[in-house]
């Protein structure tokens, strides 16, 4: 297509570019495309569904996209929609075309609400936040702690990203974002990807927590650099909300 000859032409690379990456080829070469599959994104923002379609038709696609409205939903798409919730959805779609993809979409501001109602459905295998802020900031840090041990018992998978603020979200102090540094989700971190490298985005997130202790299987001073002297052991921390 247009589109794809385009992507080529200012070096962005393709689904099946990113894909083979990751090394999906051999998933690809079996047919698995995702089908049977539901996973879910967690936007704070609108997504745009003629944007979407146009993606779909210019790879000859048709992933199922589901919006689910929580706390009402993220209003009309409108100039302000800064396109990054159709970026969350056309990934997915180009690299699982034949998964369905559930979107949860909330007001905001910190989109807790969406990860609480994909738990509570448990439907989908997994769910992906793409946003995040300072961690002290999230006054709801607890509850959220509760809503994120239920979907880990549940078998979900909560992924989110570390930010793009270095090792300094909170201001000028060694801090972490959130929800990527709670305890049940897997933080993922950026990176530059090319045809033949991949290199860490040097702005992505990292630091100490002010609300979690380091869990014991990372108390390990002989992986080099992981103990440092701004670091916590397990022993000796106090997490917050502890009586102790």
């Amino acid at each position: 297509s247009t589109a794809a000859s385009q992507a080529t032409e200012y070096s962005i690379l393709t689904p099946s570019q990113i894909a083979s990456d990751y090394q999906m080829d051999e998933m690809y070469s079996l047919g698995d495309l995702g089908q049977g599959i539901k996973v879910a994104v967690a936007e704070i923002g609108p997504y745009n569904p003629a944007d979407i379609t146009a993606y779909e038709n210019c790879f000859g696609i048709s992933t199922t996209v589901n919006p689910i409205n929580v706390d009402g939903g993220p209003g009309a798409v409108s100039g302000s929609n800064d396109g990054e919730a159709d970026l969350d959805i056309e990934v997915i779609a180009g690299l699982a075309p034949d998964a369905t993809i559930d979107v949860y979409q909330s007001p905001g501001p910190d989109g807790y609400d969406d990860i609480s109602a994909f738990a509570d459905d448990d439907t989908d295998q997994a769910i992906s936040a793409s946003w995040g802020s300072c961690e002290v900031d999230n006054s709801a840090a607890l509850s959220l702690s509760t809503v994120l041990e239920q979907a880990a018992a549940q078998g979900q998978t909560v992924l989110a990203a570390a930010g793009d603020d270095g090792s300094t979200p909170c201001g000028g102090t060694l801090s972490v974002t959130g929800p990527a540094s709670f305890p049940f989700v897997t933080a993922v971190g950026g990176t530059t990807l090319t045809s033949d490298s991949e290199v860490a985005w040097q702005a992505g997130g990292g630091g100490l927590s002010s609300f979690w202790c380091m869990p014991g299987y990372q108390d390990q001073p002989s992986i080099p650099g992981l103990i440092s002297t701004y670091s916590t052991t397990d022993s000796g921390c106090v997490a917050v909300g502890s009586s102790t």
